[in-house]
């Protein structure tokens, strides 16, 4: 959805072999309940119309804090990922509307790959947290809740050692 935005982080040499997020079954709580709200507000809308202007005012207002909090949701998810190109990985933290944070790490300084998996829907639903262990003290990279964590742990190891190669 955000693609252009996640793509503006790579160099002019660099191509991009995938952008990995977390798996998009984590909206659906939130999601779920903002409906809710929505359709409980508009049982509610007779009573609130009720109550004239205010009423009106309230009704509106719970549609908007509900609709904004499913786009921010949506939002913070879509720019939440890591590119992975075929020199470095970037980890994209998006922890709010205006706030963000990447670290990177090139395939020559990644020292560990792992991933796991916690909880009976973890394994049902195969996902869990991928963590990518830099040479740098206690730095690492991680990305929870991806699906298939195992393929994009293939993945990144099989970029690591294609990066290997060249050098």
């Amino acid at each position: 959805m955000f693609e252009k935005n996640i793509l503006k982080n790579l160099k002019a040499d660099e191509e991009k072999i995938s952008i990995v997020h977390e798996y998009g079954y984590i909206l659906f709580f939130p999601l779920f309940i903002s409906s809710l709200v929505i359709i409980l507000d508009f049982f509610l809308m007779y009573p609130l119309w009720r109550l004239g202007w205010w009423g009106v005012l309230i009704f509106l207002l719970i549609i908007i804090a509900a609709t904004a909090y499913i786009l921010r949701k949506v939002v913070i998810w879509s720019l939440n990922a890591f590119l992975v190109t075929n020199r470095r990985i970037l980890d994209l933290n998006q922890t709010g509307l205006f706030s963000k944070s990447v670290t990177e790490t090139t395939f020559d300084k990644i020292q560990d790959i792992s991933y796991n998996k916690k909880g009976i829907f973890a394994t049902l639903l195969d996902y869990g947290d991928v963590v990518v262990k830099t040479a740098s003290h206690n730095e690492s990279l991680e990305l929870k809740k991806v699906h298939h964590p195992a393929e994009v742990q293939d993945m990144l190891t099989e970029c690591q050692g294609k990066f290997s190669k060249k050098l």
